[in-house]
C-alpha cells in the first residue's frame, strides 16, 4: 500500500469515509497530452478517429482530385469488470476532475490506495465497476453505489460515469452506462440516481438518453473554483414491480456497507 494522504469526506448520513467517490459525467477540456499517465490514452485527434469494429482501413476520395486517402476506423473499446491492475489509470482519470472540473466536488487529489478502499466498497456491495478498455488504455469507467445505508433502501444505488480527457462525443459514456445498467436489471435493482453537478449538458443528456428523469434540484449547496454550484438529480426506475423485489437478487439479511461519496 502507498501512504495515504486521504481526504475525508461526511456523507449525508453523516458516516465519514477516506475518500470521497465520482458521481458526474462530463469532460473538462484543454488538458495537454504530454503528461499523460501511465494507462490513460494521449487523447485523441477527434478528426481522425471513429469507432467501430472491427479495425480495418477504408480508402476515402478527399472533396479535390486525388487519390484515396487511409481512413482508419478503430474498434470500439472493450467493456469488462474493473481489475486491480486498472488502479492507476482510474486514479489519474479521477484527480483530473479533481483539478478542473465541478463533476466531482473533492478538491484535493486522492492518492491509489485510497481509491482501492472506494472499489473495494462497490465490490464488497456486490455492485458492478466497469472500464472501457482500448488494449492496455482506460478510456473510460462507471460504476454503481448504494444510494444509502439503510437496509430498506437496498433496492436503490447512485451511479457515476468518467471518461479520459479527450474521449467525450465518441459514445463512450453511453457504452459504459448501457452496460451498467444491464447488469443493475440482472441484479435487481429498482431505482438508479444520477447527480449532476450544474451546469452540465452532457451529464444531462446521458441520463436522459438513457430514460432518466430530473426529480430534484438543489441550490448552491457546493462550493468549487470560488463559486457556488447547484446540484440536480435524476431517476430511473428499472422496472415496474415495486412491491415484490427478488429476494434472490437481493437479501435484507446482509447489507453491505455504503460507498463513500462526494457531498
Amino acid at each position: 500500500m502507498i501512504a495515504a494522504r486521504s481526504s475525508f469526506v461526511t456523507t449525508r448520513s453523516g458516516t465519514a469515509w477516506p475518500v470521497p467517490m465520482m458521481r458526474v459525467w462530463g469532460m473538462a477540456k484543454g488538458t495537454s497530452a504530454r503528461r499523460t499517465p501511465e494507462g490513460v490514452p494521449s487523447p485523441p485527434d477527434a478528426s481522425a478517429l471513429r469507432l467501430g469494429a472491427p479495425r480495418i482501413t477504408r480508402l476515402t476520395h478527399a472533396a479535390t482530385e486525388g487519390p484515396p486517402v487511409p481512413e482508419t476506423v478503430r474498434p470500439a473499446p472493450v467493456i469488462r469488470p474493473v481489475g486491480e491492475g486498472d488502479l492507476p489509470a482510474l486514479v489519474a482519470i479521477y484527480n483530473h476532475y479533481i483539478r478542473t472540473s465541478i463533476a466531482t466536488f473533492v478538491e484535493q487529489e486522492v492518492m491509489a490506495d485510497a481509491f482501492a478502499l472506494s472499489m473495494t466498497a462497490v465490490r464488497d456491495a456486490d455492485l458492478p465497476w466497469l472500464v472501457a478498455a482500448d488494449g492496455p488504455a482506460i478510456l473510460g469507467y462507471a460504476y454503481a453505489a448504494p444510494w444509502k445505508a439503510r437496509s430498506a433502501y437496498r433496492f436503490s444505488v447512485e451511479t457515476s460515469v468518467y471518461l479520459a480527457p479527450g474521449y467525450e462525443g465518441l459514445g463512450i459514456g453511453s457504452m459504459l452506462y448501457a452496460a451498467l445498467l444491464d447488469r443493475l436489471r440482472a441484479r435487481g435493482i429498482h431505482a438508479v440516481v444520477g447527480g449532476i453537478s450544474l451546469p452540465n449538458p452532457a451529464s444531462v443528456a446521458l441520463h436522459e438518453r438513457f430514460g432518466f428523469a430530473p426529480v430534484a434540484r438543489f441550490r448552491e449547496v457546493g462550493f468549487k473554483f470560488g463559486r457556488w454550484i447547484d446540484v440536480g438529480y435524476w431517476q430511473l426506475l428499472l422496472d415496474s414491480d415495486a412491491t415484490d423485489p427478488n429476494p434472490a437478487a437481493l437479501t435484507g439479511s446482509r447489507r453491505p456497507p455504503p460507498v463513500p461519496r462526494s457531498e
